[in-house]
């Protein structure tokens, strides 16, 4: 099962100059799916303010509306978390066309802000138990 180092990724992400250029003035609450995992990425003014599992596990909990959801099974993200990853899956996009990827939400928000999304799952790659795993 895939388990991120929430506190260190999010001071990591917080301090990358490039996600910081390209997540400038996003306010958003992105779901990310990773297998069983979930995380909740709450995002202020570009920077990642909170990252931690739904609040309670039931369907109402999980089902809420995001801004963005991101979802794959476990597999998947250890594809995408290698560091040569083996076509379409080096990147976001390629993998959600190609592969078990699914995303949802605000299209617009999602590809204003793709940038700072892929830079997102580029760092999270090396603060994931999976990426051990897939190596």
């Amino acid at each position: 099962m895939p388990h991120v180092a929430t506190e260190e990724f999010t001071e990591a992400l917080n301090r990358d100059p490039e996600f910081i250029i390209a997540a400038r003035y996003w306010n958003a609450i992105v779901r990310v799916g990773l297998g069983v995992e979930t995380y909740i990425l709450k995002f202020r003014d570009g920077r990642l303010e909170s990252m931690a599992p739904p609040a309670g596990d039931n369907f109402m909990t999980l089902s809420r509306n995001y801004d963005i959801e991101i979802y794959a099974p476990e597999h998947e993200w250890a594809q995408l978390f290698v560091d040569v990853p083996r076509p379409f899956y080096q990147d976001l996009f390629a993998a959600v066309t190609k592969h078990d990827f699914r995303f949802g939400g605000d299209m617009k928000m999602f590809f204003a802000y793709y940038a700072a999304l892929r830079r997102l799952f580029k760092l999270m790659s090396s603060y994931t138990k999976v990426v051990e795993e897939a190596k």
